[in-house]
């Protein structure tokens, strides 16, 4: 099994490597346009953990439940021909409350979760069309979590200690799928929708995620 260190070197030489051909590439700027969007909506983080993860005074919370949030983002494609399209996107996925829960004794404590950055290069595949032009795509990243340590008094009294991960813990690989459409409002401009599945591969939890986003998009 590939260790998660050599999965994160891997990870960052795929995106290196998307990078490097957004620049390199001969359409560049020239026969087609660049297109920049930006992007809000909501994002639902399905439930992870296990009770079998619990250790008493280490891990008394093992289990994080569902929970929704809003994100805010912007992305930069670049044309690899007509119909396929080369998108370095970026995210940030704000905080949130939930209730965490004790298997031994069901005392629970309510936290924030952390905010986190989503970093990735995708490959989208365009259908032809009009006005309005559909889309799919698929792709590798980071997520990285801004988490800080914290204490919280739990419903029986007694106060819990979160520490936050450290250095290279809080960054992990990520992949998504997804699919979406444009619409046309002008020549420049068009409105942007699209829904996407993360998984991010975490060492232990692998929490995954359903995201749906609006915006807009230009080209120049």
């Amino acid at each position: 099994m590939m260790r998660a260190d050599g999965m994160k070197r891997m990870f960052k030489r795929g995106i290196g490597l998307g990078l490097l051909l957004m620049v390199l590439l001969p359409g560049f700027g020239r026969a087609q346009k660049v297109r920049v969007s930006f992007l809000t909506g909501g994002c639902i983080t399905f439930a992870y953990g296990s009770e079998q993860d619990y250790v008493l005074g280490e891990n008394d919370f093992p289990v994080t439940p569902a929970h929704s949030s809003f994100h805010l983002g912007s992305a930069l494609g670049v044309p690899l021909s007509e119909k396929l399209l080369l998108e370095l996107d970026g995210r940030f996925i704000f905080s949130s409350p939930v209730t965490l829960e004790d298997p031994s004794d069901e005392d629970t404590v309510r936290i924030d979760t952390s905010n986190h950055l989503m970093v990735g290069v995708n490959l989208i595949y365009r259908v032809s069309g009009s006005r309005f032009r559909p889309y799919i795509l698929v792709g590798a990243g980071f997520d990285k979590v801004f988490a800080e340590d914290m204490t919280a008094t739990s419903e029986y009294g007694f106060d819990i200690i979160f520490e936050a991960p450290s250095g290279g813990e809080s960054l992990d690989p990520l992949i998504n799928i997804g699919a979406g459409g444009m619409f046309a409002l002008s020549q420049r401009l068009a409105l942007r929708m699209d829904a996407r599945y993360a998984l991010i591969a975490d060492k232990t939890n692998k929490p995954s995620s359903l995201s749906f986003s609006l915006g807009f998009a230009t080209w120049f």
